[in-house]
């Protein structure tokens, strides 16, 4: 049973793994605009 598991799993997996594919880098795209732009705005209030 765990074989058949181990085999479903290698089938579904993509065999050539772009970036784009790679979770953690996906929700760096996310994350890192957003804290620069949190970044400037807290700048510009604290230059007020």
């Amino acid at each position: 049973m765990s074989t058949e598991v181990e085999k479903k799993e290698a089938e579904t997996k993509p065999k050539g793994k772009g970036l784009l594919q790679v979770a953690e880098f996906r929700m760096l795209l996310y994350v890192i605009p957003v804290a620069l732009i949190l970044l400037v705005i807290s700048l510009l209030l604290k230059s007020n």
